[in-house]
């Protein structure tokens, strides 16, 4: 079984990582988006200081003016900045356990 969440940010359509349920255990949970669960590829910091995939955030935004983990109203503009940090760790996380294919 694989978790798939699909969202639509600027009328793009992106696939978010489906990750199997044999490879979720393996996953730091720092490394799922808090919204759709699933291994995050493009991590971004919102403006609450939470970092959420971009694409399943953008699309949270679009719905909401609040913070999926907190529930408290954001203040415009939202910020989304990129946490190249943590980029680097899911890649090499991903790396060292038989690469994106393994997790799609």
């Amino acid at each position: 079984r694989q978790h798939i969440a699909t969202t639509h940010c600027n009328t793009l359509q992106r696939e978010v990582v489906a990750v199997s349920d044999d490879s979720m255990a393996a996953v730091p949970p720092e490394m799922l988006c808090p919204v759709s669960r699933d291994l995050m590829r493009n991590p971004v910091i919102c403006s609450d200081g939470h970092t959420y995939e971009r694409a399943a955030i953008s699309e949270w935004l679009r719905r909401r003016s609040s913070s999926p983990m907190t529930n408290q109203e954001l203040t415009e503009p939202v910020m989304l900045i990129p946490n190249h940090a943590l980029r680097s760790l899911i890649a090499s996380f991903v790396e060292n356990h038989g690469g994106w294919s393994h997790f799609a």
